[in-house]
């Protein structure tokens, strides 16, 4: 990865200078910034292509061939509970993951950001997958990211959110300074985050383990919350990627700075990768249709159009 950084940031220098070249020669002002722009368009471009590569071989091998300890694996199956599954808090569905949130929006526009009231947790369950491979434990909890998001709002959704918040056992979300990234990252991983900032507790005068759903429920209305979910069921086809350890025999599916690939996916591999390589294709296709346009408009003749737009602007100098 070292080396790709390097490599680009080379590409990068040496598409500039050449660009420079062209454009200092047809004696157009503010030539370094130009080049800059479009150098970053030519390295961009020349980057998809690695993309679309990747794309394109994975729709030929969508999941793993073997399981190697320690290597990312990719499978698809169906995900089975070992026990009973969570029920998730806004929809009620019977779910192997959840990971849910609520956030207060402020009607003067002081509170933004991070400042805004805003909650957010993990639920999950022991599971497998039953894959071609077999039947595999998962361990941790993945990214949901590609997981498709529900929202809930409006007094019907109160009662849940009051449960929710009053029974939990929340942690307090760190302030940037302070914040754990290894702590956080572990206690992510394994599936034990429940975080809620100051900001919520003050909004909603809440005491965690204190309040009672009654006392929650009484504030909620003072303010218009959202509600979020991403829930992957059971009994679905999913794509799992994780990382096999052979000495335990499981899919270590547990998401962090250290293994950001991980994550599930519903849909089979193949399927998926059908739609990555189309993704990766168009995205493609719009870089390197953008930066050629934009080498046409700086050449056509001889910079007459970035001339007259710099005019315009009054940047000639």
């Amino acid at each position: 990865m070292r080396w790709g950084c390097f490599g680009m940031i080379a590409l990068f220098a040496g598409a500039a200078w050449l660009t420079h070249r062209q454009l200092h020669a047809l004696g157009l002002p503010h030539a370094w910034v130009l080049a800059s722009l479009l150098a970053l368009g030519v390295t961009l471009s020349l980057g998809s292509l690695q993309g679309v590569w990747q794309a394109w071989r994975r729709r030929g091998e969508p999941e793993s061939a073997a399981l190697r300890d320690g290597t990312l694996v990719r499978l698809s199956g169906e995900l089975q509970a070992e026990g009973r599954p969570v029920l998730a808090p806004f929809s009620g569905r019977e779910a192997l993951f959840v990971r849910y949130a609520g956030s207060a929006a402020e009607a003067d526009g002081d509170d933004v950001g991070t400042r805004r009231p805003h909650w957010r947790g993990l639920r999950s369950t022991p599971c497998r997958l039953r894959s071609r491979v077999g039947v595999l434990s998962l361990r941790g909890f993945p990214s949901l990211g590609a997981v498709a998001e529900q929202q809930f709002s409006g007094a019907a959704h109160h009662p849940a959110a009051a449960q929710v918040l009053a029974e939990t056992a929340w942690q307090l979300a760190p302030e940037l300074p302070a914040f754990d990234l290894q702590s956080a990252a572990q206690a992510w991983a394994i599936g034990t985050v429940d975080l809620i900032n100051p900001q919520a507790l003050q909004r909603l005068q809440m005491e965690v383990g204190r309040s009672t759903p009654a006392e929650v429920l009484q504030r909620l209305p003072e303010r218009p919350w959202v509600f979020r979910e991403r829930v992957v069921p059971p009994g679905v086809p999913v794509t799992v990627v994780g990382t096999w350890r052979a000495a335990q025999a499981v899919l270590d599916v547990g998401c962090g700075p250290q293994s950001p690939a991980h994550e599930i996916v519903l849909g089979d591999a193949a399927a998926l990768a059908r739609r990555q390589f189309a993704v990766a294709l168009g995205f493609a296709t719009g870089l390197w249709a953008l930066t050629l346009a934009g080498y046409g408009v700086v050449m056509v003749e001889r910079g007459a159009w970035v001339r007259a737009a710099l005019a315009a602007m009054g940047a000639l100098p």
